[in-house]
Protein backbone atom coordinates (compact mmCIF):
# COMPACT_ATOMS: atom_id res chain seq x y z
CA UNK A 1 0.00 0.00 0.00
CA UNK A 2 1.33 3.25 -1.22
CA UNK A 3 0.69 6.60 0.04
CA UNK A 4 -2.35 9.31 -0.72
CA UNK A 5 -1.16 12.23 -1.59
CA UNK A 6 -3.09 15.72 -3.13
CA UNK A 7 -1.00 17.81 -5.76
CA UNK A 8 -0.87 21.54 -4.89
CA UNK A 9 0.71 22.61 -8.37
CA UNK A 10 0.55 20.26 -11.64
CA UNK A 11 3.18 17.76 -12.08
CA UNK A 12 4.37 14.23 -13.17
CA UNK A 13 3.57 11.48 -11.71
CA UNK A 14 2.92 8.35 -13.72
CA UNK A 15 1.23 10.89 -16.00
CA UNK A 16 0.04 14.60 -15.88
CA UNK A 17 -1.60 14.97 -12.42
CA UNK A 18 -3.97 18.44 -12.11
CA UNK A 19 -3.63 20.79 -9.01
CA UNK A 20 -5.87 19.60 -6.06
CA UNK A 21 -5.67 15.75 -8.38
CA UNK A 22 -5.35 12.91 -5.20
CA UNK A 23 -3.60 9.94 -6.19
CA UNK A 24 -1.44 7.32 -4.60
CA UNK A 25 2.31 7.12 -4.63
CA UNK A 26 4.66 4.28 -3.87
CA UNK A 27 6.88 5.81 -0.89
CA UNK A 28 7.79 8.29 1.31
CA UNK A 29 11.36 8.72 -1.30
CA UNK A 30 8.65 9.38 -4.33
CA UNK A 31 6.70 12.16 -2.78
CA UNK A 32 7.86 15.56 -4.60
CA UNK A 33 7.70 18.33 -1.91
CA UNK A 34 7.77 20.89 -4.59
CA UNK A 35 3.90 20.05 -5.47
CA UNK A 36 2.52 17.40 -3.52
CA UNK A 37 1.08 16.81 -0.02
CA UNK A 38 0.14 13.85 1.82
CA UNK A 39 -3.82 13.73 1.55
CA UNK A 40 -4.07 12.34 5.51
CA UNK A 41 -2.50 15.57 6.89
CA UNK A 42 0.23 13.77 8.44
CA UNK A 43 4.22 15.50 8.48
CA UNK A 44 5.95 14.68 5.90
CA UNK A 45 9.80 14.18 5.94
CA UNK A 46 11.11 17.55 4.10
CA UNK A 47 14.95 16.73 3.56
CA UNK A 48 16.97 18.95 4.74
CA UNK A 49 18.45 21.87 2.75
CA UNK A 50 22.00 23.07 2.81
CA UNK A 51 22.57 26.57 4.10
CA UNK A 52 25.37 28.57 3.11
CA UNK A 53 27.68 29.20 5.61
CA UNK A 54 29.48 32.42 6.23
CA UNK A 55 33.17 31.67 5.78
CA UNK A 56 34.59 34.58 6.79
CA UNK A 57 37.14 34.31 3.79
CA UNK A 58 35.72 37.13 1.58
CA UNK A 59 38.64 38.53 -0.38
CA UNK A 60 37.01 42.13 -0.81
CA UNK A 61 36.83 42.39 3.25
CA UNK A 62 40.72 42.36 2.69
CA UNK A 63 41.28 44.96 0.37
CA UNK A 64 43.21 48.10 1.86
CA UNK A 65 40.50 51.24 2.12
CA UNK A 66 41.56 54.69 0.30
CA UNK A 67 40.39 57.78 2.00
CA UNK A 68 40.72 59.47 -1.01
CA UNK A 69 37.49 58.06 -2.26
CA UNK A 70 36.30 56.69 1.28
CA UNK A 71 34.64 59.56 2.92
CA UNK A 72 34.05 57.90 5.89
CA UNK A 73 37.61 57.43 6.48
CA UNK A 74 39.01 61.35 5.93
Amino acid sequence: MGIKVIATAPGYYGHYRETGDEFEIADEQALHHSWMERADGKAIKRPKVAQPQATGNNPAGALPRNPDIDPDLS
